[in-house]
Protein backbone atom coordinates (compact mmCIF):
# COMPACT_ATOMS: atom_id res chain seq x y z
CA UNK A 1 0.00 0.00 0.00
CA UNK A 2 2.76 2.41 0.70
CA UNK A 3 4.92 1.73 -2.50
CA UNK A 4 1.55 2.24 -4.48
CA UNK A 5 0.85 5.70 -3.00
CA UNK A 6 4.71 6.54 -3.47
CA UNK A 7 4.30 6.03 -7.15
CA UNK A 8 1.10 7.83 -7.46
CA UNK A 9 2.83 10.59 -5.87
CA UNK A 10 6.02 10.61 -7.57
CA UNK A 11 4.17 10.48 -10.92
CA UNK A 12 2.30 13.63 -9.97
CA UNK A 13 5.24 15.32 -8.69
CA UNK A 14 6.44 14.46 -12.44
CA UNK A 15 3.68 15.73 -13.79
CA UNK A 16 3.67 18.66 -12.32
CA UNK A 17 7.43 19.74 -13.35
CA UNK A 18 6.56 19.11 -16.82
CA UNK A 19 3.89 21.02 -17.28
CA UNK A 20 5.30 23.98 -15.37
CA UNK A 21 8.30 23.67 -17.58
CA UNK A 22 5.94 23.74 -20.60
CA UNK A 23 4.27 26.72 -19.14
CA UNK A 24 7.02 28.77 -18.08
CA UNK A 25 7.10 32.49 -19.92
CA UNK A 26 10.04 32.86 -22.39
CA UNK A 27 12.60 34.72 -20.69
CA UNK A 28 13.43 38.13 -22.07
CA UNK A 29 16.90 38.84 -24.04
CA UNK A 30 19.84 40.27 -22.32
CA UNK A 31 20.26 44.04 -22.26
CA UNK A 32 22.70 45.11 -25.03
CA UNK A 33 22.04 41.93 -26.81
CA UNK A 34 21.99 42.15 -30.42
CA UNK A 35 18.74 42.21 -32.73
CA UNK A 36 18.05 38.95 -34.74
CA UNK A 37 18.96 39.34 -38.05
CA UNK A 38 16.54 38.19 -40.82
CA UNK A 39 17.48 35.30 -43.66
CA UNK A 40 19.94 36.94 -46.59
CA UNK A 41 17.35 36.60 -49.24
CA UNK A 42 18.51 36.50 -52.58
CA UNK A 43 19.21 40.01 -54.27
CA UNK A 44 17.80 39.46 -57.95
CA UNK A 45 15.86 35.89 -57.98
CA UNK A 46 16.89 33.81 -61.17
CA UNK A 47 14.64 35.69 -64.04
CA UNK A 48 12.66 38.19 -62.25
CA UNK A 49 12.98 41.50 -61.51
CA UNK A 50 15.21 42.90 -58.23
CA UNK A 51 13.46 42.78 -55.25
CA UNK A 52 12.06 45.95 -53.39
CA UNK A 53 12.39 45.03 -50.04
CA UNK A 54 16.01 43.46 -50.58
CA UNK A 55 19.11 45.82 -49.98
CA UNK A 56 20.80 47.09 -53.42
CA UNK A 57 23.80 45.33 -54.17
CA UNK A 58 27.13 46.43 -53.06
CA UNK A 59 29.09 48.51 -55.38
CA UNK A 60 32.47 47.12 -56.41
CA UNK A 61 35.28 49.48 -55.18
CA UNK A 62 36.89 51.50 -58.37
CA UNK A 63 39.90 50.37 -59.42
CA UNK A 64 43.02 50.52 -57.11
CA UNK A 65 41.58 50.80 -53.90
CA UNK A 66 41.06 46.99 -52.01
CA UNK A 67 37.06 46.32 -50.86
CA UNK A 68 36.61 47.01 -47.48
CA UNK A 69 36.56 44.40 -44.46
CA UNK A 70 33.36 42.47 -44.37
CA UNK A 71 32.52 41.84 -40.94
CA UNK A 72 31.68 38.25 -40.08
CA UNK A 73 27.76 38.28 -39.51
CA UNK A 74 26.97 35.77 -36.67
CA UNK A 75 22.81 35.40 -36.77
CA UNK A 76 21.27 36.08 -33.23
CA UNK A 77 19.57 32.60 -31.49
CA UNK A 78 16.38 33.51 -29.71
CA UNK A 79 16.75 32.92 -26.15
CA UNK A 80 13.67 30.50 -25.84
CA UNK A 81 15.49 28.26 -27.92
CA UNK A 82 18.26 27.65 -26.44
CA UNK A 83 18.89 24.71 -24.20
CA UNK A 84 14.96 25.20 -23.20
CA UNK A 85 13.67 22.16 -25.88
CA UNK A 86 15.57 19.51 -24.61
CA UNK A 87 15.37 19.78 -20.82
CA UNK A 88 11.64 20.18 -20.95
CA UNK A 89 11.10 17.16 -23.34
CA UNK A 90 13.54 14.94 -20.81
CA UNK A 91 11.20 15.91 -17.88
CA UNK A 92 7.97 14.80 -19.79
CA UNK A 93 9.68 11.85 -20.89
CA UNK A 94 10.53 10.54 -17.32
CA UNK A 95 7.01 11.83 -16.06
CA UNK A 96 5.14 9.34 -18.49
CA UNK A 97 7.39 6.46 -17.79
CA UNK A 98 6.76 7.21 -14.24
CA UNK A 99 3.17 7.27 -14.58
CA UNK A 100 2.95 4.32 -17.16
CA UNK A 101 4.46 2.02 -14.35
CA UNK A 102 2.39 3.41 -11.72
CA UNK A 103 -0.47 2.56 -13.69
CA UNK A 104 0.93 -0.76 -14.62
CA UNK A 105 1.52 -1.74 -10.45
CA UNK A 106 -1.75 -0.77 -10.30
CA UNK A 107 -3.74 -3.02 -12.61
CA UNK A 108 -1.15 -5.89 -11.67
CA UNK A 109 -2.05 -5.75 -7.44
CA UNK A 110 -5.74 -5.65 -8.97
CA UNK A 111 -5.49 -9.01 -11.03
CA UNK A 112 -3.54 -10.35 -8.07
CA UNK A 113 -6.69 -9.87 -5.65
CA UNK A 114 -5.29 -8.47 -2.88
CA UNK A 115 -5.30 -4.89 -2.07
CA UNK A 116 -2.69 -4.72 0.68
CA UNK A 117 0.90 -6.99 1.13
CA UNK A 118 0.97 -10.29 -0.12
CA UNK A 119 3.63 -11.51 2.76
CA UNK A 120 2.05 -12.09 6.49
CA UNK A 121 5.00 -11.39 9.69
CA UNK A 122 6.25 -13.91 11.03
CA UNK A 123 5.01 -13.33 14.65
CA UNK A 124 1.60 -12.76 13.28
CA UNK A 125 0.44 -16.60 13.45
CA UNK A 126 3.42 -17.76 15.75
CA UNK A 127 1.61 -20.37 18.54
CA UNK A 128 0.98 -18.97 22.09
CA UNK A 129 3.36 -20.32 24.72
CA UNK A 130 1.51 -23.33 26.41
CA UNK A 131 0.53 -22.44 30.04
CA UNK A 132 0.23 -19.29 30.04
CA UNK A 133 -2.03 -16.59 31.27
CA UNK A 134 -2.91 -13.29 30.35
CA UNK A 135 -0.15 -11.19 31.91
CA UNK A 136 2.28 -13.89 30.58
CA UNK A 137 2.88 -16.00 33.20
CA UNK A 138 1.55 -18.94 34.51
CA UNK A 139 -2.13 -19.13 34.87
CA UNK A 140 -3.34 -18.98 38.54
CA UNK A 141 -4.23 -22.51 39.87
CA UNK A 142 -7.71 -22.05 41.26
CA UNK A 143 -9.46 -23.99 43.90
CA UNK A 144 -10.25 -27.69 43.10
CA UNK A 145 -13.85 -27.79 42.34
CA UNK A 146 -16.47 -28.52 45.16
CA UNK A 147 -18.38 -32.23 44.83
CA UNK A 148 -21.94 -31.82 45.28
CA UNK A 149 -22.91 -31.73 49.01
CA UNK A 150 -19.62 -31.09 49.65
CA UNK A 151 -19.77 -27.60 51.22
CA UNK A 152 -23.23 -28.72 53.36
CA UNK A 153 -21.51 -32.12 54.87
CA UNK A 154 -18.02 -29.78 55.91
CA UNK A 155 -20.41 -26.82 57.13
CA UNK A 156 -22.51 -29.91 59.71
CA UNK A 157 -19.24 -31.65 60.47
CA UNK A 158 -17.99 -27.70 61.80
CA UNK A 159 -21.10 -26.90 63.82
CA UNK A 160 -20.53 -30.33 65.19
CA UNK A 161 -16.62 -29.65 66.47
CA UNK A 162 -18.14 -26.62 67.85
CA UNK A 163 -21.00 -27.90 69.42
CA UNK A 164 -19.29 -29.29 72.86
CA UNK A 165 -21.01 -32.42 72.37
CA UNK A 166 -17.87 -34.30 72.57
CA UNK A 167 -13.92 -33.08 72.75
CA UNK A 168 -12.51 -36.28 70.88
CA UNK A 169 -14.73 -35.64 68.09
CA UNK A 170 -13.95 -32.02 68.25
CA UNK A 171 -10.51 -33.27 67.60
CA UNK A 172 -11.09 -35.53 64.91
CA UNK A 173 -13.10 -32.94 62.94
CA UNK A 174 -10.82 -30.60 63.43
CA UNK A 175 -8.26 -32.80 62.07
CA UNK A 176 -10.06 -33.54 59.40
CA UNK A 177 -11.25 -29.88 57.97
CA UNK A 178 -7.63 -28.52 58.64
CA UNK A 179 -6.13 -30.65 55.15
CA UNK A 180 -6.20 -29.01 52.01
CA UNK A 181 -8.99 -30.62 50.33
CA UNK A 182 -10.28 -33.64 52.89
CA UNK A 183 -12.34 -34.94 49.94
CA UNK A 184 -15.98 -35.85 49.60
CA UNK A 185 -15.28 -39.74 50.66
CA UNK A 186 -13.72 -38.52 53.67
CA UNK A 187 -16.44 -36.35 54.56
CA UNK A 188 -19.39 -39.06 53.78
CA UNK A 189 -17.86 -41.12 56.17
CA UNK A 190 -17.19 -38.96 58.71
CA UNK A 191 -20.76 -38.28 59.04
CA UNK A 192 -21.84 -41.28 59.01
CA UNK A 193 -19.53 -42.22 61.90
CA UNK A 194 -21.16 -39.81 63.84
CA UNK A 195 -23.97 -39.92 62.95
CA UNK A 196 -23.79 -43.88 64.65
CA UNK A 197 -22.30 -42.26 67.92
CA UNK A 198 -25.04 -39.54 68.04
CA UNK A 199 -27.83 -42.10 67.12
CA UNK A 200 -31.22 -40.57 69.00
CA UNK A 201 -30.04 -36.77 69.27
CA UNK A 202 -31.10 -34.07 67.24
CA UNK A 203 -27.30 -34.13 65.22
CA UNK A 204 -28.51 -37.73 63.92
CA UNK A 205 -31.33 -35.50 61.52
CA UNK A 206 -28.64 -32.74 60.85
CA UNK A 207 -26.09 -35.28 59.53
CA UNK A 208 -28.63 -37.43 57.73
CA UNK A 209 -30.11 -34.05 55.84
CA UNK A 210 -26.63 -33.05 54.85
CA UNK A 211 -25.64 -36.63 53.65
CA UNK A 212 -29.18 -36.53 51.83
CA UNK A 213 -27.43 -33.08 50.32
CA UNK A 214 -24.99 -34.92 49.63
CA UNK A 215 -26.52 -37.86 47.34
CA UNK A 216 -26.47 -40.54 50.22
CA UNK A 217 -29.59 -42.42 51.05
CA UNK A 218 -30.08 -44.07 54.17
CA UNK A 219 -31.28 -47.83 53.99
CA UNK A 220 -33.30 -48.78 56.59
CA UNK A 221 -35.62 -51.95 55.72
CA UNK A 222 -39.65 -52.30 57.37
CA UNK A 223 -40.05 -55.15 59.58
CA UNK A 224 -40.97 -58.11 58.65
CA UNK A 225 -39.46 -57.62 55.19
CA UNK A 226 -38.06 -60.46 53.29
CA UNK A 227 -34.16 -61.11 54.18
CA UNK A 228 -31.98 -60.52 51.05
CA UNK A 229 -28.33 -61.85 51.75
CA UNK A 230 -27.33 -59.19 48.55
CA UNK A 231 -28.90 -56.42 50.30
CA UNK A 232 -29.00 -57.39 53.72
CA UNK A 233 -26.88 -58.62 56.74
CA UNK A 234 -27.92 -61.04 59.46
CA UNK A 235 -26.17 -60.26 62.47
CA UNK A 236 -28.49 -62.32 64.25
CA UNK A 237 -32.03 -64.85 64.56
CA UNK A 238 -34.93 -65.61 66.90
CA UNK A 239 -37.12 -68.39 66.25
CA UNK A 240 -40.43 -67.36 64.16
CA UNK A 241 -43.46 -67.76 66.06
CA UNK A 242 -45.26 -69.28 62.74
CA UNK A 243 -43.76 -71.20 59.29
CA UNK A 244 -45.04 -68.00 57.41
CA UNK A 245 -42.41 -65.33 59.31
CA UNK A 246 -39.40 -67.48 58.33
CA UNK A 247 -36.79 -65.64 56.68
CA UNK A 248 -38.65 -62.71 57.49
CA UNK A 249 -36.60 -59.15 59.13
CA UNK A 250 -37.53 -58.87 62.85
CA UNK A 251 -35.73 -55.28 63.01
CA UNK A 252 -32.77 -53.39 61.93
CA UNK A 253 -30.12 -53.24 64.46
CA UNK A 254 -27.87 -50.26 62.21
CA UNK A 255 -29.24 -48.68 58.84
CA UNK A 256 -27.38 -48.61 55.45
CA UNK A 257 -25.97 -46.52 52.74
CA UNK A 258 -26.53 -46.40 49.00
CA UNK A 259 -24.16 -43.59 47.56
CA UNK A 260 -26.21 -43.30 44.38
CA UNK A 261 -25.89 -46.63 42.68
CA UNK A 262 -22.68 -47.58 45.11
CA UNK A 263 -23.83 -49.81 48.61
CA UNK A 264 -21.13 -47.56 50.99
CA UNK A 265 -22.98 -50.59 53.61
CA UNK A 266 -25.51 -52.80 54.26
CA UNK A 267 -28.22 -52.70 56.91
CA UNK A 268 -27.39 -55.03 60.23
CA UNK A 269 -31.03 -56.52 60.53
CA UNK A 270 -31.91 -59.95 62.61
CA UNK A 271 -34.10 -62.42 60.86
CA UNK A 272 -36.93 -64.89 62.07
CA UNK A 273 -35.98 -68.82 61.79
CA UNK A 274 -38.60 -71.59 61.19
CA UNK A 275 -35.95 -73.92 63.26
CA UNK A 276 -35.00 -71.47 65.89
CA UNK A 277 -31.09 -69.63 66.12
CA UNK A 278 -29.24 -70.42 63.49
Amino acid sequence: MNLRRWAMAAAGVLAALAMSGFAAPAPSAPAGARPSLSPLRTPTPVGGAPDAASPPPAESPPPGESAPPVEDVVPAIPPEQVGGGGTAWVVLSAAVVTAMLAAGFLIWQRRRGGSGPAWTPAYANAPAPSGAGVSGGPAPAGPPPVAAGERELAEVLRRLASGGVSAAISQQIERLLSRPDPGRDALVQAAVHYRDQLAGSGWEHELLTALTAAGVREIRPADGEVFDGRAHEAVDAVAAPAPEYHDRIVQTVRCGYLDHDRVLRPPRVVVYRADGPA
